[in-house]
């Protein structure tokens, strides 16, 4: 039984940024040990195809399994849509977590009036798992997908344009409140990151539902240990890793040292962030 064993060492991933948002909120869990992998060479996900993403999760999980993980957080909606039954499958003594299927339980807590939006990536959408969640718990509830093809590429971009963003929520998001929903389901795992910016949009009368604390209390249950224990976080990029040193400092509130990985050799030369090296996190 996963329940049965102990959890000290946790592999997550992502196509970028995005799953750093998952692994804010685990920091607080009695974990000693975090590897984080940004597929950054093949980001963003949402683009590509059901067997690409099949292909980009299983190469990395395949990695982190020789780094002796314990437990899998598939910090990315889409790869969590596409890949996690072909994973638990694959990998059966291996604690996997995605991040669809609690979030909409969950989900289906929130909602008052029954009218729930989801907002996702492409590929997300076009699974239709959110929504098949949703009315597999509750087949009354009244389901707005939109798909946000957009938003990923504006957020891991370095240089960000808060007006293309605002356009670009304005155009996903105003469809859905004219659709009365009370409930709408951040679907990515990079939009938390906008929470401001889509709350400004969708007012305080809608209830805004994301992964990463709900990961974290289902992760937690099977959790032991001290959560003060010292936490070892080692960041792998498949690409550009200065590049993705510099956002996870922005996210995080330290300097991150960050490792370049080829799944396809697993050689990898490490380069750190410069940036306040002082306030780095290990």
């Amino acid at each position: 039984m996963h329940s049965a064993k102990k959890i000290k060492r946790i592999g997550l991933f992502d196509s970028g940024v995005g799953g750093l948002t998952v692994l804010k909120e685990l920091l607080d869990l009695p974990l000693t040990d975090f590897i984080y992998i940004a597929d950054s060479a093949n980001a963003p996900y949402g683009q590509k195809t059901p067997e690409q993403i099949l292909q980009f999760s299983t190469s990395i999980t395949q990695f982190l399994v020789t780094q002796k993980i314990d437990a899998l957080v598939i910090a990315c909606h889409t790869s969590s849509a596409l890949a996690l039954p072909h994973l638990q499958k694959m990998f059966p003594e291996l604690l996997i977590i995605g991040t669809i299927i609690q979030t909409m339980l969950h989900t289906t807590q929130q909602t008052k009036n029954g009218r729930i939006g989801i907002m996702a990536t492409q590929a997300s959408i076009n699974s239709h798992l959110h929504k098949k969640e949703l009315l597999t718990i509750n087949p009354e509830l009244d389901v707005f997908e939109v798909a946000c093809p957009k938003l990923v590429p504006l957020i891991e971009t370095s240089e960000k344009d808060m007006q293309q963003i605002e356009d670009a929520l304005q155009e996903y998001l105003l469809p859905l409140i004219a659709q009365k929903i009370d409930t709408l389901i951040l679907g990515c795992t990079h939009y938390p990151l906008l929470a401001q910016e889509i709350k400004k949009i969708v007012g305080d009368e809608i209830t805004l539902v994301a992964s990463e604390k709900i990961i974290a209390q289902t992760l937690g249950a099977h959790c032991i240990g001290n959560s003060e224990q010292q936490k070892n976080i080692t960041f792998y990029a498949t690409d550009a890793p200065e590049v993705f040193a510099q956002k996870a400092q922005l996210i995080l509130g330290a300097a991150v040292a960050v490792t370049h990985l080829d799944l396809n050799t697993y050689s990898h030369s490490e380069v750190e962030s410069q940036l306040n090296l002082s306030n780095t996190i290990l």
